[in-house]
């Protein structure tokens, strides 16, 4: 019997110690105190880019939100502390003080307060704008639909910072073959349509995409619209929308019809420099220079005075042979100081605008000016046909000289024409 009372009273005693541990846990755990930002006025992304307008630089310094999705992110590496977002009313550009936290298609409030509407280089921005205090996710996946423009709109610049979508657009012929952005710095690369019109694409050294080759048809693009100062450009998001494989503008050939290159807008001593023109220093350092004498500038090239080997090829922009009847090629040359035949006149069908020396290019067997000819004198080449030519063609004056040989004749080009006859 004694021993039963001491098992009860040791039972009695685990009861109390495991009812004492129950009752000192607490079930529900205190909650932490959440810091909710305030919503304030609500203003439109147009209403935003007003006070923009009216004072130049503003500093929020009230409660004020403005609600927008997210159209482009950091993701693909294009664009860095940075996001744009857009709503019904317009667009803007959000530069970020720490990198990442916004995808594309994120719904997000934008919580105005010690931010700074401000711009970058003329482009409208808010900035100082913390990820944490200022940004609110509300949704995910609601992603926009860009707009169809065209380029002459976006040049406006009435479509900045939105996500637009180009039809029937294509890089231009000087372009293909590069890639993106350029080894170790961001590029631009032009964009043009069937009626001329172009504007920059700009693509950072830092994009997943930027060492991808640039498609050579015509189709569609979605981008941002970006802005430098007066220039409007745009930014790729993802090379998935950038579809450009169909035929290109002009049918089976792309480039130009005609060209009427007297060298007149160039600098004496100064290396040529003409828009859709290559100026290349294939060996050496020396290129093709403009030169003016007896009050006519020319294009010229020489290893006069040269302490190297040097070749260097002044190249035409893409010639269109397909949109062609009858396309015929003129210009003439003068030479000096003659000491050898240092000039040739080539073209070639599948120069593909970049690799110089993997295309084949044919001798035209044009009249050069010579060693008989007087110095300074200009020869005309003879009318050049091109109809058994076909695509697209450029044409190069290839000069080939060396100071350390004595091969140091000077050559000249000027009055460079391409027409239809």
């Amino acid at each position: 019997m004694k021993r039963t009372i001491i098992k009860l009273a040791a039972i009695s005693v685990l009861f109390g110690v495991a009812s004492c541990f129950t009752s000192c846990v607490k079930q529900d755990f205190d909650e932490p105190p959440m810091y909710k930002i305030p919503i304030g006025k609500v203003l439109t992304i147009a209403e935003v880019r007003q006070i923009y307008y009216d004072s130049s630089n503003y500093t929020f310094k009230e409660d004020y939100s403005v609600y927008a999705i997210v159209t482009m992110d950091g993701s693909s590496g294009n664009i860095y502390k940075s996001a744009y977002v857009q709503d019904a009313t317009g667009a803007i550009n959000l530069h970020l003080k720490e990198p990442g936290g916004l995808r594309v298609g994120d719904s997000i409030r934008v919580y105005l307060k010690n931010c700074i509407v401000s711009d970058y280089s003329e482009l409208i921005q808010i900035d100082n704008v913390q990820n944490d205090s200022n940004i609110i996710i509300i949704a995910n996946q609601r992603y926009i639909q860009p707009k169809i423009v065209t380029i002459g709109e976006i040049n406006t610049g009435n479509f900045e910072a939105y996500l637009i979508k180009l039809e029937n657009v294509q890089f231009k012929q000087g372009d293909i073959g590069k890639t993106y952005a350029d080894e170790n710095d961001p590029a631009n690369r032009y964009l043009e349509d069937c009626d001329g019109n172009e504007i920059i694409v700009r693509t950072s050294d830092y994009a997943n995409f930027a060492e991808v080759l640039l498609p050579e048809g015509k189709g569609t693009l979605v981008a941002i619209v970006g802005k430098y100062y007066e220039t409007m450009q745009l930014y790729i998001r993802t090379i998935d929308e950038v579809k450009l494989d169909g035929e290109r503008c002009g049918g089976g050939g792309t480039g130009v019809t005609s060209i009427d290159e007297d060298f007149e807008s160039q600098t004496n001593n100064e290396d040529i420099a003409i828009e859709d023109w290559q100026n290349v220093a294939m060996e050496g350092s020396r290129l093709w220079r403009g030169k003016e004498y007896g009050d006519n500038i020319y294009a010229q090239a020489t290893s006069y005075g040269s302490d190297e080997d040097n070749e260097c090829w002044l190249i035409t922009p893409g010639i269109n042979l397909s949109a062609m009847n009858n396309p015929e090629f003129s210009f003439v040359t003068a030479k000096a100081y003659w000491v050898h035949n240092g000039l040739s006149v080539l073209i070639s069908t599948d120069f593909n605008g970049v690799n110089i020396a993997s295309a084949t290019w044919t001798d035209l067997g044009a009249t050069i000016a010579g060693e008989n000819d007087p110095d300074h004198e200009w020869i005309l080449s003879g009318v050049i046909s091109l109809s058994s030519y076909s695509g697209t063609a450029y044409i190069a004056f290839k000069y080939v000289g060396s100071g350390l040989s004595g091969q140091t004749s000077s050559y000249r080009v000027d009055n460079v024409l391409l027409y239809d006859e």
